[in-house]
C-alpha cells in the first residue's frame, strides 16, 4: 500500500468514526447519596448505596430504627438517582449550497479526476530509470594534475 492510499483509508476511518461518535445517544445515571456521587452508570441503573453495602439500607446515613419517629428526629432520604441523556441536536438545520457547473468548471473537474485518480495508476513506475545508470570512467584526475582544489 502507498502512503498516499494510507492517508486516504485513514482519512475516511477517522470522518466515518466521527459521524458515529455524533450521531450517538448515551444515557448516564448518577447515584448522589449526600450530595457525593457514589456510583455512576453509562448502561443502565447506578447501583444504590444499599446494594453495594451487605445492609439494606444506606450505610452512610443510617435510618432511625423506631417507628414512632416524630418529623424533626425522621431524616429526609440522603439518597437519590439522576439521570443525563445526551444525544445530538435534531431539530438542527442543515444548509445547502447550490452551484452551476459551468463549461470550464467541468473541464476542471474531468482533468483533476484524470490526473489525480486514474493518472495516478498509469504513470505509476516502480524504480527511476537512471537506478542502474553506470558513470564513466575517469581517466586522470584533474585536479591532482592542475593542483587546483578548493579549500
Amino acid at each position: 500500500m502507498t502512503t498516499n492510499n494510507k492517508i486516504h483509508r485513514s482519512t475516511a476511518l477517522f470522518m466515518a468514526l466521527l459521524m458515529f461518535l455524533t450521531s450517538i445517544v448515551g444515557l448516564v445515571d448518577v447515584h448522589y447519596c449526600g450530595g457525593h456521587v457514589k456510583s455512576l452508570n453509562f448502561f443502565g441503573k447506578a447501583k444504590a448505596c444499599y446494594e453495594m453495602a451487605a445492609t439494606k439500607q444506606c450505610p452512610n446515613h443510617p435510618q432511625p430504627t423506631t417507628v414512632a419517629s416524630t418529623p424533626d428526629t425522621h431524616k429526609k432520604n440522603c439518597c437519590n438517582n439522576q439521570s443525563f441523556l445526551f444525544q445530538a441536536d435534531q431539530n438542527q438545520v442543515n444548509q445547502t449550497a447550490s452551484f452551476i457547473l459551468t463549461p470550464s468548471s467541468q473541464q476542471f473537474v474531468q482533468t483533476y479526476a484524470y490526473i489525480f485518480l486514474i493518472g495516478e495508476q498509469i504513470v505509476k513506475t516502480d524504480a527511476p530509470s537512471f537506478l542502474h545508470y553506470k558513470t564513466p570512467l575517469i581517466s586522470r584526475d584533474y585536479s591532482v594534475l592542475f593542483q587546483s582544489f578548493l579549500i
